[in-house]
This record gives structure tokens, sequence and C-alpha cells, in this order.
């Protein structure tokens, strides 16, 4: 009888702590540099400004507790991208005056956004590795480039979006 008690604890604390190997450890939305390396870097300069929030009023709730500063840590991880790609020959934040591109935009969409999903309410289940929530990240973003004199040399849009599930 010590024994079934033994054997059916250990298969309750298994079975248990199964739920727990299926915990993902990032944090929910991290960013990941694309990874476009070219060896044709274009032997210019650029400076980048502060990208504008254009973004909706429910865009803006939606991050307004969780990401601070939203157009700055855009923008850094914008720039961080560009360096890592070695597209341009120096990228730097604020532009210079010897700057040869000019990179300025507009977050017209940044969103991120929990969703509880109903297991998460069911008692228990949760520890059995069970999805309780859904991440759901979109980002809309439009960048301008120009010359040093300010001519408009060309317009980019990128739309983006993502959804995570954990348990």
């Amino acid at each position: 009888m010590k024994r079934m008690k033994t054997l059916c604890l250990v298969l309750l604390c298994l079975f248990v702590l199964s739920g727990c190997t299926s915990l993902k450890g990032n944090v929910p939305f991290q960013y990941q540099p694309s990874l476009i390396s070219t060896s044709k870097e274009i032997q210019k300069t650029a400076g980048v400004k502060l990208l504008v929030d254009n973004r909706p009023e429910s865009d803006v709730k939606s991050t307004r507790k969780t990401i601070k500063d939203v157009p700055n840590k855009v923008t850094y991880k914008m720039i961080e991208d560009f360096k890592a790609s070695n597209i341009f020959s120096d990228i730097h934040y604020p532009p210079r005056e010897t700057d040869d591109i000019i990179i300025e935009g507009t977050i017209n969409r940044f969103r991120w956004k929990v969703k509880p999903l109903i297991t998460a309410f069911i008692p228990y289940i949760p520890l059995f590795g069970v999805p309780i929530q859904d991440f759901i990240g979109e980002a809309d973003i439009t960048l301008t480039i120009k010359d040093n004199s300010g001519a408009r040399l060309g317009t980019i849009n990128g739309a983006a979006s993502q959804k995570l599930t954990y348990t």
C-alpha cells in the first residue's frame, strides 16, 4: 500500500511538472534584428531622426503600461538593425550636418495586445502546460529617405504582425 501511494505521488508530481517544461522563457514580443548582412554596403553615412508617433489612440493605450516611450525604442531598434545589416558605411542618431542621407519616418501602428484564453481562468489547468494567453503584436512604419539637401530619395513602408501563444 505504501509503494502504491509513493508511486501515485511520483506520477502526480511528474504530471504536474510536465506542464512547466513547455513554459517559454523569452520575453513577449522580443525583437530580433533581421539576419540580412550585405557585402555591398552603401558608401554613405546616414543619420536617423526620431520616428514620429502617429499611432491611433487604441494603439497608444495598448502599450501605455507595458512599453514606455515607443518612438525612442523603435528608433533605437531600427538603428541597431541597420548597423547589424551593414547597409551604410556609418549610421547614427541624431543626424549630423555631414550626413549623406537622412532617414525620418512615422510609426503608423505599433500595438501589443495580451488576450487571455478561457483556460487561464480554469483552476490548476495552467499547471499542465495548456495555452493560457495569446500575445498579438502589430507594427506599421513608414520611412522617408532624403539626401542632405532635403530632397526626397524614396519612401519605404513596412508592416508586420506576430501572434505568440504562451502556456
